[in-house]
């Protein structure tokens, strides 16, 4: 039954945490093309809203996650190692909105790069194949 429960809120963490994710871009690009004032009132606000659910959540999906990954003895699973490379790498992008925020924040010329709008398919693709071998367990 603990398993079951700790697995309940794994997931939760993970809708918290992707949900930030999947707003951080959008958000940031908005920033981007905002006047200074409207940046210096909306910067620091925006990051702090992402710093306090995000940062939680994913340190909560990390923790939790690595739990049932080793109660479930998965550790020397093909899938599972895939999994991680998955998460090790948006974990590395949500570092980088971390970084965007606290630059946008700190600094009213930073421009965010035109790129960032191609993260938000490619992480949507991500947690799709995380999922994949989360079911399915291919190998």
């Amino acid at each position: 039954m603990t398993y079951l429960w700790i697995k309940a809120l794994h997931i939760s963490a993970i809708f918290v945490w992707m949900a930030a994710m999947l707003a951080a871009p959008a958000v940031i690009a908005w920033l981007g093309r905002q006047s200074i004032e409207v940046r210096t009132a909306a910067a620091p606000a925006s990051r702090t809203l992402f710093r306090r659910l995000s940062v939680p959540a994913m340190i909560l999906t990390w923790a939790l996650g690595l739990w049932l990954m080793s109660s479930g003895s998965w550790m020397a699973s093909g899938w599972m190692h895939a999994k991680l490379l998955f998460v090790v790498i948006v974990s590395g992008v949500h570092g980088m909105y971390s970084g965007m925020l606290r630059r946008i924040a700190s600094n009213n010329d930073f421009t965010p790069p035109g790129w960032i709008s191609y993260l938000l398919p490619a992480k949507i693709a991500m947690l799709v194949v995380i999922a994949v071998l989360v079911i399915v367990k291919p190998f």
